[in-house]
């Protein structure tokens, strides 16, 4: 299969960067095309260490708070990178992309990967004003594995913290490419791998404790908008997946959209042998950016 078009847009931009320290005493990355890129934020601790992100920003900040955009990577929540930041497309049209770490399943076991997404939030809603982000402006955008994790942000609240409202881990708009949405339902054996390897046990050991972790089961009104992107090809995560998820989103009264995307895989990309893929790359950049501004710059 040919590379995914949200897992390699980073190379590009990796070629034509010239590294230089910024303001903040961070290394700091500045392209050509106007990007900066601060490496290594840490934006919390996992026990005893700490976790990263990649923040990327356009080099001038504009008068106004921009929105940003949490990307979480895919890779069977046991793989993986926060070091590939991709669709940096956004930040000409004034987004700051947070590509954020978490735990990996061989390193902890659920939901510490959901546990981390949540700092990220938190971290980046505080520290909102020294990165020039509208803290009322936050999506989250996902791949796979990444995908999930960006769906169960947008829908399972859990209670807040001491001196925590409940908003401060809302997110405002969720993008999931090819995210599994119900890790109860049936799918081919290397999907029910990688789920149990999540979970650290069988799903018919403790099926619940696989619907505790699906966000299909926790859909309900006021939930963030959805937009839905899935290869019609993909045999990892069939589109069954996305479809099912759709039809719960609606039925709670969630703004949704799904674009099935003919002749793409797992992760849209291109079937080998198959016709180009459609919606193109470029269209799919397009109805992402549509998506993102009408919800994050109202």
């Amino acid at each position: 299969m040919k590379g995914s078009i949200l897992e390699n847009s980073w190379r590009l931009i990796a070629m034509l960067a010239v590294t230089t320290t910024g303001a903040l005493g961070m290394p700091t990355i500045e392209t050509e095309g106007g990007m900066r890129l601060l490496h290594d934020v840490v934006y919390g601790k996992a026990g005893n260490r700490d976790l990263h992100a990649e923040i990327a920003m356009p080099v001038r900040k504009p008068d106004q708070p921009m929105p940003a955009v949490i990307w979480i990577h895919g890779g069977g929540w046991q793989a993986g990178t926060y070091k590939i930041v991709p669709n940096t497309w956004l930040i000409r049209h004034g987004y700051v992309l947070v590509s954020i770490e978490y735990r990996l399943s061989g390193e902890a076991k659920w939901p510490a990967q959901l546990e981390d997404c949540r700092t990220a939030v938190r971290w980046l809603r505080k520290h909102a004003n020294e990165y020039g982000v509208n803290p009322n402006a936050i999506g989250v955008m996902g791949s796979s594995a990444g995908g999930h994790l960006a769906e169960c942000l947008a829908t399972m609240q859990p209670p807040a913290r001491h001196g925590e409202q409940s908003r401060d881990l809302q997110v405002q708009a969720v993008v999931s490419v090819c995210g599994p949405s119900d890790l109860t339902a049936e799918g081919p054996p290397r999907s029910l791998y990688f789920r149990e390897k999540l979970l650290g046990f069988s799903l018919r050991e403790n099926p619940k404790a696989f619907k505790d972790a699906s966000p299909i089961y926790f859909a309900r009104s006021g939930d963030p908008p959805f937009l839905l992107l899935h290869g019609e090809m993909d045999d990892l995560v069939p589109i069954v997946f996305a479809e099912r998820f759709v039809e719960t989103l609606k039925q709670a009264n969630v703004v949704v959209k799904l674009v099935r995307v003919k002749n793409a895989g797992h992760g849209l990309s291109q079937v080998q042998g198959a016709p180009p893929m459609d919606p193109s790359e470029q269209q799919l950049n397009h109805i992402v950016g549509a998506f993102l501004d009408r919800t994050l710059k109202r």
